[in-house]
């Protein structure tokens, strides 16, 4: 089955989500030719090895049922703000 990545998925994000279970993880980087922490595309469409995965028909209905859809990769694209992330006379001054 193949399955089209969303914005900031991951693959352990596809595995939870089409799979119902994180152990298959292994198996579709391993059949996508892609490293377990790989960055993914939206759009990019990513092979699930349905005889190498087990399917938790549970939970992967839980998902499709309530229209969930886990995004949880940062990117380097990711802006960064707040109090948290600025700096004294850097980002903004003190008079």
């Amino acid at each position: 089955m193949k399955v089209k990545v969303l914005s900031f998925q991951s693959l352990a994000d596809i595995a939870v989500r089409y799979t119902g279970d994180m152990e298959n993880l292994v198996a579709i980087a391993a059949a996508n030719d892609l490293a377990l922490d790989a960055d993914l595309a939206a759009g990019q469409e990513i092979e699930i090895p349905e005889d190498d995965v087990e399917i938790n028909t549970g939970i992967v209905r839980v998902f499709k049922n309530n229209s969930l859809n886990p995004a949880s990769a940062d990117t380097l694209d990711t802006v960064l703000g707040g109090i948290d992330y600025m700096g004294i006379q850097i980002d903004f001054w003190v008079r």
